[in-house]
């Protein structure tokens, strides 16, 4: 889950400072208080809802895997990947619980009844 909070940090950025490398790039004069920045701003973020597209590259085949769908992040323990194409595929984490519909059928986890699962949880 390392990978939403980076892309966080990125939206954040993205938001809260124009990004032009050519023409108006300019450093940073105090990391402490950019970071103190990110904090405060991501503090009053309460959803996240993004389109997305993903890329696969898998070695036993020659093309690679293009999915499309949505996430959706909801404070303080909601996320959802919502795959549309090439097919319908839902994942939905709702604090300890992870739902999985895929091919008209529905699992139920409990994150928190598997270590594994509750230490990813725990990441977002």
């Amino acid at each position: 889950m390392n990978y939403k909070f980076l892309l966080f940090i990125l939206f954040c950025f993205f938001i809260f400072y124009k990004v032009d490398a050519q023409n108006d790039f300019r450093a940073i004069a105090s990391i402490e208080s950019f970071k103190s920045r990110i904090a405060e701003e991501s503090d009053s973020i309460t959803s996240i809802e993004s389109r997305f597209t993903q890329t696969k590259y898998i070695r036993l085949l020659s093309e690679k895997i293009i999915s499309t769908g949505t996430f959706s992040y909801q404070k303080p323990d909601k996320v959802s990947l919502d795959y549309q194409s090439p097919v319908k595929y839902l994942i939905v984490i709702n604090g300890n619980k992870i739902r999985i519909d895929s091919d008209g059928k529905t699992n139920t986890i409990d994150a928190g009844s598997n270590r594994i699962m509750e230490q990813m949880s725990s990441l977002i």
